[in-house]
């Protein structure tokens, strides 16, 4: 169940003010407030604050282990400047991150797959940004280009990780400082009345600082700041991305290069049908040895060490219905040997 509020002119002129609870089994909420300014009021500026907690499935080498407790929070404030107020913005930002994963059960009691007592990471970033949409649509656009680019510097992260074992020494500390590069990329074609053709194409990397002698390696320990992929939905993390075939949030990776090609079918009112086929080289290691292996990713994705090829290929049914698309996904990916089944029903908090 989502709740919304949205008040304009609530704390000044030109502003908007919005409050969201998603009161559900894995709870989340955002405050916003976001105000504009200057003759044209072509400028504006946006405070988030977000959070989410919910029950996370892990996957080792493809297969399900265990479920851990998952905390996100960030705090954005960003300053942007309207190119096209309708279609187009850039601007600049600076957040602070939160990541927690805690078992679910007590060690002393039970102890889990990863022998895990708490994970924490923290992140200071300043980023710029550059956001185009020319959607037709929010939910099954037929024509129209997305395009988002990204640029990060971390300012301050740090790790504190425990084990549940005494024997297993702590860590705890500073990361070595990294930057992040992204941009994606999506256009719908419509070639009949009922037909459009998607391309998408995403590209993410992470690019380390020099390690220091007191430095926790931010590429072994800095869980919080990689791209996390898998799943139908859309999340609010920001570094956290569909990929149709695999589970929610299964694939952990440091880089990733993607592709996707689909085809919409409106088949019947609001019923669509759209078969599709992703592709992605990840990488796990630094953005040097991803570079040097990514045209010959001869890693296995599932074991996660060496750059990989990820694949998936599969159709989507959904239905536009007034609480929101009711969609049912059946996708192969490779390297699993199955088919995986999704369904999502009505709005989702992104």
């Amino acid at each position: 169940v989502i709740v919304n509020y949205t008040g304009l002119n609530v704390l000044g002129t030109s502003s908007r003010t919005l409050v969201t609870l998603d009161i559900a089994e894995r709870p989340k909420f955002r405050l916003q407030h976001q105000a504009s300014f200057g003759p044209q009021k072509v400028w504006w500026w946006r405070a988030e604050l977000m959070g989410q907690q919910q029950e996370e499935e892990i996957y080792v080498l493809g297969d399900y282990v265990d479920n851990l407790k998952y905390q996100y929070g960030v705090f954005d404030n960003q300053l942007n400047l309207n190119l096209n107020s309708l279609v187009n913005y850039i601007g600049f930002g600076v957040k602070y991150e939160h990541t927690q994963f805690r078992p679910t059960v007590d060690p002393n009691v039970n102890d889990n797959f990863f022998q895990l007592d708490r994970y924490r990471f923290n992140n200071l970033e300043i980023y710029g940004q550059y956001q185009h949409n020319s959607m037709d649509k929010v939910f099954f656009a037929t024509r129209g280009t997305l395009l988002q680019g990204y640029l990060g510097r971390s300012l301050y992260s740090h790790v504190d990780l425990k084990y549940s074992l005494d024997s297993s020494e702590p860590v705890k500390g500073e990361t070595n400082r990294f930057s992040k590069l992204g941009v994606d990329y999506e256009v719908r074609l419509p070639i009949s009345p009922n037909t459009s053709f998607i391309i998408g194409a995403a590209s993410h990397f992470l690019f380390q600082d020099n390690l220091d002698d007191s430095d926790v390696s931010i590429l072994d320990f800095g869980l919080g700041a990689k791209y996390i992929l898998g799943g139908n939905i859309i999340n609010p993390r920001n570094d956290t991305r569909p990929f149709p075939g695999l589970n929610q949030k299964e694939l952990i990776v440091n880089q990733y290069v993607g592709v996707s090609l689909g085809t919409q079918l409106n088949v019947f009112r609001k019923v669509f049908f759209t078969p599709h086929v992703n592709m992605a080289s990840v990488g796990f290691g630094s953005f040097e040895d991803y570079a040097d292996d990514f045209f010959n990713p001869s890693g296995d994705w599932i074991i996660a060490t060496e750059t990989s090829f990820v694949m998936s290929a599969g159709s989507t049914l959904s239905y536009n219905s007034l609480l929101g698309p009711i969609s049912f996904d059946l996708s192969w990916v490779n390297r699993t040997n199955n088919l995986r089944v999704f369904l999502g029903v009505g709005f989702h908090f992104n």
